[in-house]
């Protein structure tokens, strides 16, 4: 079975503690925060820094949320 990594919020949940508002904001999820990380890398060791890719950029944030897949299963625990 191929059952999809576990993809917490990256940050701590903001609630309205008091009840004053009713809110809560989950804020962005871990596999979003990892994809982020992974494009800082690809756009600062692009050619020209600004983005100046040999792809198409679809092609770039298919590879960001790879690299955020890679690490969400690496934060799974091993089963031995």
């Amino acid at each position: 079975m191929n059952k999809k990594p576990e993809n917490p919020a990256a940050f701590p949940n903001e609630n309205d503690a008091n009840k004053q508002y009713n809110y809560i904001r989950e804020g962005m999820t871990l596999r979003d925060y990892f994809a982020a990380a992974a494009l800082q890398g690809i756009i600062a060791n692009s050619k020209n820094g600004a983005g100046d890719f040999d792809y198409k950029l679809s092609q770039v944030a298919d590879d960001c949320y790879a690299f955020a897949d890679a690490m969400l299963r690496m934060r799974e625990p091993i089963n031995d």
